[in-house]
């Protein structure tokens, strides 16, 4: 530690793990846009290690480029692992030899949505700090600012899957599913293979992350209730608007159909969801930009929630390593040791015990009483119908498509209550949705 101009300044020595598109980055970051007069914080790369030796690596100097991954654990000045790999057992195995050696391990990746009690309990065990404020959000530092709220949290809801919500805002222009997803994947924000984000399990890994941090619980990606985007159609989108949602003066608001992610305290458990769902037009969510992520923080301090937005992935991601790596330098440097504990117990719903509104659709054939029997299996299991809407009349014999909103209920009753109706016979090509007011 030196000191310059009556300033503290703190080097602090680390290894990079992986040298994709996040390494990259992040080097980039800290030769060119990096100020450490104004942190305080002087970061020195020791190394990175890179997987294939075959790959061309510009930009990286031949001096700290390694294909050994010892070679992160071995300097006796480095401090800190940043690791930046896609393989969350990899990361895993990483994250605890790093503490093991001595290190702080600070990531991109997901890996605390799997691992987060054998994470934390190496951070215990061998008294190191650890940073993964970039693998939620990207840039946003949505993480840093849950942690700063001093008020009991109640709910997290936001868009934190890029694809999907890309996707979907490209289908509320009129596009098919199917050219949108070309067009993402043509602009490089999905994947030739895109389940994980368009089956809902990149959000769930996330919003399992954020449930950690609001509640201080070990939460898993496998707690989450996980439903696709891949089966909503231009229909649903049409429909969706004609439902109108009135606010609290009687304005009247078009629903939007979009991908979110939330985590809600319902009588003290916690239900957790990564979802398409209908959402009022003037609701602060449907602002949120194509390439954006955003979450809405609602607490006890207030009644508007804390918002918190910004790009949701690409270079940005350099900026929340970064912020890590200077706070954990810090942190070192004042002998500080804390990290989470994720030591509270809350019991999680299950996913059929989610309650909510639900936006029904089905498909029928327009035969005499079909809407009575449709309506009466509602009312056998309780189901109260807010609203009806069949955008237009068809020949008798043809199929009609409708949309039905219901009451507050829970999930596991309106399924039953959904696979009655496709035991009709004539109520086919039916989609579940909820609704977030």
């Amino acid at each position: 530690m030196q000191r310059s101009n009556g300033q503290q300044k703190i080097d602090v020595h680390i290894s990079i793990v992986g040298a994709g598109h996040v390494g990259k980055w992040l080097l980039e970051s800290l030769s060119k846009k990096y100020d450490s007069e104004r942190t305080g914080v002087r970061i020195h790369v020791d190394r990175i290690v890179a997987r294939d030796p075959r790959k061309q690596r510009h930009g990286i100097e031949k001096e700290i480029l390694s294909f050994n991954l010892e070679d992160a654990f071995r300097g006796p000045e480095t401090k800190i692992v940043v690791e930046a790999i896609s393989d969350l057992k990899a990361s895993k195995d990483i994250a605890c030899k790093a503490m093991e050696n001595g290190k702080h391990w600070v990531t991109s990746s997901k890996t605390m949505a799997l691992y987060p009690r054998e994470i934390v309990e190496a951070a215990i065990k061998n008294r190191r700090n650890i940073g993964y404020m970039a693998s939620v959000g990207g840039g946003t530092c949505i993480l840093d600012r849950i942690s700063k709220i001093p008020y009991p949290i109640n709910t997290v809801v936001g868009v934190l899957n890029t694809t999907s919500h890309f996707i979907l805002k490209r289908m509320l222009l009129g596009e098919t599913y199917e050219a949108a997803l070309h067009e993402a994947q043509s602009a490089g924000l999905a994947e030739p293979n895109p389940d994980f984000d368009v089956k809902g399990r990149d959000g769930a890994h996330k919003i399992a992350i954020v449930a950690q941090r609001a509640w201080n619980t070990a939460i898993t990606h496998e707690q989450v209730c996980t439903e696709p985007i891949d089966t909503i159609t231009p229909v649903d989108i049409q429909l969706a608007s004609a439902l109108i949602f009135r606010d609290e003066y009687g304005n009247k608001h078009p629903h939007v159909i979009m991908p979110i992610q939330i985590a809600q305290l319902q009588s003290g458990r916690l239900a957790l969801g990564c979802f398409p769902s209908l959402v009022p037009g003037n609701h602060a969510l449907t602002t949120i930009g194509e390439k954006e992520n955003a979450v809405y923080i609602y607490h006890d301090g207030r009644r508007e929630p804390v918002e918190v937005r910004g790009p949701g992935a690409g270079e940005p991601t350099a900026d929340a390593i970064i912020s890590d790596i200077v706070e954990i330098a810090k942190k070192d440097a004042a002998g500080i040791v804390d990290p989470p504990t994720l030591s509270r117990r809350i019991e999680v719903l299950d996913p059929g015990e989610i309650e909510s509104e639900f936006y029904i659709r089905l498909y029928t054939q327009n035969v005499p009483g079909a809407m009575h029997k449709i309506s009466g299996v509602l009312a056998k299991h309780m189901i109260n119908m807010q609203m009806f809407y069949q955008p237009m009349l068809t020949m008798r014999g043809m199929r009609s498509p409708i949309a039905i909103i219901v009451d507050k209920e829970k999930g596991s009753t309106v399924q039953r209550a959904l696979k009655e109706m496709e035991e009709l016979g004539y109520v086919e090509d039916t989609l579940l949705l909820r609704l977030f007011h």
